[in-house]
């Protein structure tokens, strides 16, 4: 049987939750039983982002491939895009929970906190340079704020070790949608609005607003686990 390509976003988005959700129900580290916590840290990002999306996809920073999506469109995104905003943060929260379960971090660290601040004052800087390139200047200053922002919560150095781990599943995720493994990109970028810096095929900016992104998920889940809902 032949694959549509029109079918292949969708593809990417059960592709990257199925085996997350099925392994949520294991019970070593029993993901599923924060499932209030993973609603709220998901639905609260995925509203800000939602909204990002299709504003920047209205300036044309961004734009999606008819020849990978289907017709239907909703505040002028696909539907595959939306849910991208549900299954990349599932993913990634699920990795984050197995990955401090099997691999514990330490505490808050005071050294690896002044680094991040370092990183986050650096990133700020780098996106008010670029403040006329929509992507770059909201892609680094984002991610600048927000570590910047966590630099003293406990969950600083998991949330690190989680990040770095899934960039091989974001390279293999992004790859695809931009490109990696078809003639056009899933999702097309306007070079004008970012550095025109790729790594393979990705924006070096969705580096940041993958940090970003699942940043905001796991500030908000650890803290309506807590009931703890300052955000910083």
């Amino acid at each position: 049987m032949k694959f549509d390509p029109h079918l292949l976003y969708w593809a990417v988005n059960l592709g990257s939750i199925s085996v997350p959700f099925l392994l949520s129900f294991e019970g070593r580290v029993n993901f599923i039983r924060n499932l209030k916590s993973i609603l709220l840290g998901i639905l609260g990002t995925a509203l800000l982002f939602i909204a990002w999306d299709s504003w920047f996809t209205q300036l044309g920073v961004w734009g999606f491939n008819e020849k990978y999506t289907l017709a239907f469109r909703l505040i002028h995104l696909p539907l595959e895009e939306i849910c991208f905003f549900i299954c990349i943060p599932y993913a990634c929260l699920f990795s984050y929970e197995v990955i401090r379960y099997f691999w514990p971090s330490p505490g808050w660290n005071k050294f690896l906190s002044k680094l991040v601040t370092i990183l986050g004052i650096s990133l700020l800087g780098i996106g008010l340079v670029y403040i006329q390139r929509w992507y770059t200047f909201l892609a680094f200053s984002g991610a600048g704020v927000y570590l910047i922002g966590i630099r003293k919560q406990p969950f600083l150095m998991a949330f690190l070790k989680a990040y770095f781990i899934t960039l091989l599943p974001f390279f293999i995720v992004n790859g695809i949608l931009t490109g990696a493994i078809t003639p056009e990109p899933v999702v097309w970028y306007n070079n004008e609005e970012n550095l025109g810096v790729r790594l393979l095929t990705i924006p070096l900016e969705d580096l940041f607003y993958g940090m970003l992104m699942n940043g905001l998920v796991v500030l908000i889940y650890e803290r309506t686990k807590s009931g703890n809902l300052k955000l910083f």
